[in-house]
């Protein structure tokens, strides 16, 4: 882990094309965050900014986020998420908000409630060992919406193989789920097959869209994809063989919304040299907005967006 967690505020500036990044807050010591965490998941409840920190087997501890001094400090929570997962990532269905689990070796996906007091409560769980669409060896498990609907895509770069699948809610929990578990059901709808070697997924909105940025580190490419408006058909290439710096290089790429609006995106090599970019209306390319030197040694990046706002956690 980095030994300075830094937070980090984007925002415009008067001149175009250009962003403003500036550190406001940057931990001294081992508090508030600990070393060691294996996920940090950003999240909004009730109008406020929350930062989700998870171990390796699971523990996980919340915190706040402010605008203002002390910009991240711990929160009450309750929170049980099982484990250890490989991702963890959140997202809204039914005005209520969950976090996707994935753990690669089962292929078990758990759908995992959080209520406004921070508190999570049973989830439901998914996994297939049979065609079509089996669950396990994916690197990649990301809650995506499209047309107001939930849908989870997963890639292996291992295999190349790349598949959707729906969650939908349902009347009534499945026949014998245990208590309290949630009314939603999981479906394979797309079972593919791409390249190998594709990493570095940022998905980000464009017009109401879903649409992901990714590099291929066997033969380069970086491409920017579209998921259909019928998920079933799976999704396009819309941009392909675009020009990135330091394309095969960079440690992290993280898409952002500024201030809740464009789509952006962050480009890091571990030794703190960071760019940020704004993607281009037609999904061909991108214009950088700032380059700067961050912390070295950051295994993740989160945006955080607060009252408006966007921030960045490098940790």
């Amino acid at each position: 882990m980095a030994s300075t967690p830094t937070l980090y505020r984007i925002a415009p500036t008067t001149t175009a094309e250009q962003l403003a990044v500036e550190p406001k807050f940057v931990q001294s010591g081992e508090e508030p965050l600990a070393s060691g965490y294996r996920h940090l998941v950003s999240l909004t409840l009730a109008g406020a900014a929350y930062l989700i920190a998870v171990g390796e087997t699971g523990e996980a501890t919340a915190f706040a986020v402010t605008g203002a001094e002390p910009w991240l400090a711990p929160a009450a929570s309750s929170l049980e998420l099982g484990g250890p997962w490989d991702t963890i990532e959140p997202f809204q269905l039914g005005g209520a908000t969950y976090l996707l689990a994935y753990a690669s070796t089962t292929g078990e996906l758990a759908f995992i409630p959080l209520d406004e007091q921070l508190r999570s409560h049973t989830p439901y769980r998914f996994s297939r060992v049979r065609p079509p669409g089996p669950t396990a060896g994916f690197d990649v498990a990301q809650p995506i919406v499209v047309n107001g609907m939930v849908y989870v895509l997963c890639y292996s770069a291992a295999t190349g193989n790349v598949n959707a699948y729906s969650l939908t809610a349902t009347a009534a929990a499945a026949a014998g789920s245990p208590p309290q578990t949630p009314a939603l059901l999981a479906a394979p709808i797309w079972v593919h097959q791409w390249a190998r070697n594709w990493t570095r997924f940022a998905f980000f909105q464009l017009g109401g869209e879903t649409f992901f940025l990714k590099t291929n580190t066997g033969k380069l490419n970086v491409n920017i994809d579209h998921v259909l408006d019928d998920p079933t058909q799976g999704t396009v290439e819309v941009g392909t063989y675009l020009q990135l710096d330091n394309a095969l290089e960079l440690d992290l790429v993280r898409a952002f919304h500024l201030g809740g609006g464009d789509p952006y995106f962050i480009a890091y090599l571990g030794n703190g040299s960071t760019t940020l970019y704004r993607f281009h209306g037609d999904c061909q390319g991108w214009t950088a907005q700032a380059s700067l030197q961050t912390i070295a040694d950051a295994t993740q990046i989160v945006p955080v967006d607060v009252a408006g706002e966007t921030y960045a956690l490098f940790y």
